[in-house]
């Protein structure tokens, strides 16, 4: 059955790469910052150096007013984008220099991610219609066949959803081939997305409080070593770009991305107001790289400071991200469905346009449209009622395998808070990587409502 559930995700995969992707208006299919990533490949390949060499491929600022001054070098150092998904790609276009290549390795992920969602399905639903429901719409979430290209959302998703499988086979057998692999795509994932590191390393601290508290002795060496290995790597990354900015940074670009979200790039102390002070610390003698950080900080500081004067405003905020976070989407699946039957230029308007609904495709459209938010809102309140859920259903009883639950959820929940304040205008980009953890509480959710207690089986691998 899981067999022929992928099989089918790949055809439909296929099927919407096919209608999209255009050899010369769309070469790399539908995916946000996509030909910045490819660039940033071909430089790791060409010149051996993580950075830019022109300036429309930089994300953070419009550089046009800095170059015709002569003032951005040829070679940008790139202290933006962590290297993972640039490095990655540079492997194999080392092999195969081609946009396919990106798609390819869209298609490897996408296929992990499924493998290791079936996987995390046995561990968490002990019951075998409920894994067939959650394996259906994981290979079907709508947002994969909307996100393809050259982009960080299908490895970030793969890290993240074999790093959870690892982690807890390896806190249950105690296995070295466990702990390897939960190192390995952990590393991956932190150099993947500098959101991601909140979740691996609060499941990890999370992993280490439950030891201490069960007095498991076991388990406490084995996450420690895991939280030393990030600790190691990140801190390596922080080094190179405190060699190159005077600051210990994983990246530069959270107060753009800050900025941009709580407080909009067209007010008054939008982005705009920051090319004179890049041109006042250029001319002053400063790096690029040092001009960056110090940009970086004013933004965050400016950030800060409004929530210290208008705390109500960051509730405002807050509760607007979360909603943008389950609920926006880039590339809505009701309108790329509707598309696939239109002549190609049309489909090039959409992926060109990217959010834009199109209301003028009649009644057709619509109706998907709602069934896509329904299931969106089936989501965000699922999830968010799950912790209510279990101990309303299970407060006065001593359910292991519940409640052992929880303690992936909190990491994930964490997660998904501080990914949608401090990242929330990316909305379906940033739940992709956690969508397989997710659905996983998702289906519990509905399983605890419809599942009386004395009914429950106890032949979890959680407990």
């Amino acid at each position: 059955m899981n067999l022929a559930f992928l099989l089918s995700g790949l055809i439909t995969l296929t099927l919407f790469v096919v209608s999209y992707v255009h050899p010369v208006l769309n070469p790399v299919g539908l995916g946000s910052d996509g030909y910045e990533y490819w660039h940033l490949a071909g430089n790791l390949l060409s010149l051996h150096q993580f950075a830019y060499t022109a300036p429309k491929f930089y994300p953070l600022f419009h550089l046009e007013k800095l170059d015709s001054l002569n003032l951005v070098p040829s070679i940008i150092p790139c202290t933006v984008r962590l290297p993972g998904y640039p490095f990655l790609l540079c492997l194999l276009r080392f092999i195969w220099d081609s946009p396919w290549v990106a798609l390819i390795l869209n298609y490897l992920f996408y296929i992990g991610i499924c493998i290791y969602g079936f996987l995390l399905g046995r561990l968490f639903l002990d019951q075998t219609r409920w894994q067939k429901i959650y394996h259906f719409l994981l290979v079907f979430s709508p947002l994969y066949f909307v996100r393809w290209g050259i982009g960080t959302e299908f490895m970030a998703g793969f890290c993240i959803t074999g790093f959870t499988y690892h982690l807890m086979r390896n806190k249950d057998q105690a296995s070295r081939n466990h702990l390897f692999m939960a190192c390995i795509l952990g590393i991956m994932a932190n150099f993947t997305r500098s959101n991601l590191i909140i979740y691996t390393v609060s499941s990890i601290l999370t992993a280490l409080v439950v030891g201490l508290i069960k007095r498991e002795k076991n388990i406490l060496p084995r996450m420690f070593c895991v939280l030393l290995a990030f600790c190691l790597t990140l801190g390596a990354w922080a080094y190179r770009n405190h060699h190159l900015t005077n600051h210990w940074t994983l990246s530069s670009q959270g107060g753009s991305v800050l900025h941009h979200v709580h407080i909009g790039s067209d007010s008054s102390t939008g982005h705009a107001s920051y090319s004179d002070l890049f041109m006042k610390e250029l001319k002053s003698g400063k790096t690029f790289s040092q001009t960056e950080a110090l940009v970086d900080a004013q933004l965050k500081n400016t950030v800060f400071t409004t929530y210290q004067h208008h705390p109500l405003l960051f509730v405002k905020n807050a509760l607007e991200e979360i909603r943008t976070f389950f609920l926006y989407s880039y590339f809505d699946i009701s309108d790329a469905v509707v598309l696939l039957t239109k002549p190609i230029n049309e489909r090039m308007k959409f992926v060109s346009t990217s959010s834009d609904e199109y209301n003028n495709h009649g009644k057709i459209r619509q109706v998907l449209f709602q069934i896509s938010r329904v299931y969106k809102w089936i989501l965000l309140l699922s999830f968010l009622a799950f912790p209510i859920i279990v101990f309303q259903r299970y407060r006065k009883q001593n359910h292991q395998p519940v409640f052992q639950s929880l303690f992936l959820y909190f990491p994930t929940l964490l997660s998904v808070l501080a990914t949608a304040l401090f990242t929330g205008a990316a909305g379906d980009r940033m739940r992709l990587p956690f969508n397989a953890i997710i659905l996983i509480f998702c289906i519990l959710a509905f399983k605890l409502i419809f599942t009386t207690p004395e009914k429950k089986s106890s032949k979890s691998v959680l407990t």
